[in-house]
């Protein structure tokens, strides 16, 4: 009965709800809205992006802080398949030992299986592989000397002032004993200069995010909580600010997460 429920109200939200019959949000505008977590709408063909992130995170319980910058290219392939390709480095302190790395590379292809329109949400569909490309020895939080498989599904449904995104991920990582791990996210974008109707306000937007993160193998939840900023200019450059706040004891006490997008091509 609870699965019908949780299934209806999402029909009502992407396909049962609109605010306006001729709103169309142009496809560009939807490939990097969120802090987190990107929407469905990916490259197409001949497009290139390029993401760099700044993030930050402290964990007090086991005298953790660590920063990582991800670097992400993507490249459409044809309009409905990216590839993508994704490194961090990382600097950590824990337990007053420094230290710092590459993290594992990333690679993935991201499918768009439904192109959305004013009636239906975006729906696209990934699979990636992490390759344990840190350096040994190192002892990098979440970065550990292993192979990583993740599959992944995204829904994106934009309305007249605002845009929803949900995103579901399942990974297992495999290095000796198997970690199985669930990630699920739902985002709300705000579209400020039409929620105001002022002209000198196109390009911001104020985003709220709800995280989460389990650990299928240890019974493990984290929960997260994130505002965000973020301006896009009419350049393709993207420019974001979140600080995801931790709802639970298990999740870090601090975390926050700065992001540059730029996009070219096509």
């Amino acid at each position: 009965m609870m699965i019908k429920r949780i299934l209806l109200v999402f029909w009502i939200v992407f396909w049962g709800v609109s605010f306006a019959d001729e709103l169309e949000i142009e496809r560009k505008e939807l490939q990097g809205l969120f802090i987190t977590e990107r929407a469905s709408s990916q490259q197409e063909k001949g497009e290139w992006q390029f993401r760099g992130d700044f993030e930050y995170r402290r964990d007090n319980e086991i005298e953790l802080k660590q920063y990582r910058v991800p670097i992400e290219l993507e490249y459409g392939i044809v309009d409905w398949l990216e590839l993508d390709l994704a490194i961090p480095y990382v600097w950590q302190e824990e337990e007053g030992e420094d230290t710092d790395s590459i993290g594992n590379l990333n690679a993935g292809v991201t499918f768009l299986v439904v192109r959305g329109n004013e009636e239906i949400p975006y729906v696209s569909v990934g699979f990636e592989v992490a390759f344990p490309t840190v350096q040994e020895d190192q002892d990098i939080a979440d970065e550990e000397e292993q192979y990583t498989y993740e599959g992944f599904i995204n829904i994106t449904k934009s309305f007249e002032y605002l845009v929803i995104d949900l995103n579901f991920a399942y990974s297992q990582s495999r290095n000796g004993e198997v970690e199985e791990e669930l990630e699920y996210n739902i985002g709300v974008d705000f579209l400020i200069d039409r929620i105001l109707g002022k002209d000198h306000l196109i390009g911001w937007h104020w985003i709220t995010e709800f995280n989460g993160e389990s650990n299928l193998s240890e019974d493990v939840n984290a929960f997260y909580l994130t505002p965000g900023i973020k301006y896009v200019t009419k350049a393709g450059l993207e420019l974001g600010l979140g600080a995801p706040i931790g709802l639970v004891d298990e999740a870090d006490d601090y975390r926050i997460i700065g992001s540059l997008t730029y996009e070219w091509g096509g």
